[in-house]
């Protein structure tokens, strides 16, 4: 049925997967593969960040016992993390360990901001930029328009977050198929949304931010930050209604802000 549609020809997708007649798809896979594993034997699973070795301890308290940073969830060996005179611990701390005073300052930003459950505001310069869109693409501009944004985390809940958490996930209901668990068939969406741990997927340092519009949430996008330098964004979502107005402007100016 594929073969059959003229616009594949012209498709590197569809080239690449096979789908236009006497093109060989396994040679084709092959050449946009970045890193091709010959042998199982030479597959380097790397634990330490450090040492860049896979070993560890698989009970007791020792150098080989792997610890992870809980917020950039790198993994160290605790005698790495001694010879490197980063951390000398005699047993696996109670509560979060974090690797650096930098993933420690994240961290507690990320939780100032749930905790405070205040939406914040976005800046004038910003707005300035969303009217000036609008007036670009013939729409009508509120002057009064109260554009803010708001952190959520399931783990600091009130009933308001619950709310708005329910809200985030009819938006990307609203826009996505369903993530599936092929095991399962259980939805990954709503686990992502409020961070929970499901089959071997932590999702629990997944954060979700939405955009008001009016007091009305317009936008939701989840994140995941590992220490200073990488960030996540695997979804992010509007409203079908609010698409191409304020609220997808929006999301491109506050998207990492």
């Amino acid at each position: 049925m594929f073969q059959r549609e003229r616009f594949v020809e012209h498709n590197a997708n569809a080239v690449a997967a096979g789908r236009v007649s006497g093109v060989d798809p396994i040679k084709q896979i092959t050449n946009r593969c970045i890193r091709i594993v010959k042998n199982p034997g030479e597959l380097e699973v790397i634990t330490c960040v450090i040492c860049r070795g896979y070993d560890y301890s698989k009970s007791g308290f020792g150098p080989h016992t792997v610890i992870l940073c809980d917020q950039c969830e790198k993994e160290y060996h605790v005698g790495c993390l001694k010879k490197c005179k980063m951390a000398d611990l005699k047993e696996l701390p109670k509560g979060k360990w974090f690797c650096s005073v930098d993933c420690k300052r994240i961290y507690a930003a990320l939780q100032n901001l749930v905790s405070s459950g205040a939406a914040e505001k976005l800046s004038d310069s910003s707005l300035g930029d969303l009217r000036k869109k609008h007036k670009e693409n013939g729409l009508d501009s509120d002057t009064n328009l109260d554009v803010s944004w708001r952190l959520l985390n399931a783990k600091v809940s009130s009933r308001e977050t619950r709310v708005l958490l329910s809200q985030a996930v009819a938006i990307f209901h609203e826009c996505f198929d369903p993530i599936v668990d092929t095991e399962t068939g259980r939805d990954f969406i709503p686990s992502m949304v409020y961070g929970r741990n499901v089959r071997g997927q932590d999702f629990s340092g997944m954060y979700c931010a939405i955009l008001t519009v009016n007091s009305s949430v317009v936008s939701a996008g989840i994140i995941r930050i590992f220490g200073q330098d990488i960030a996540e964004l695997p979804l992010a979502a509007t409203r079908m209604s609010n698409q191409r107005k304020v609220g997808s402007y929006a999301v491109q100016n506050t998207e990492f802000h």
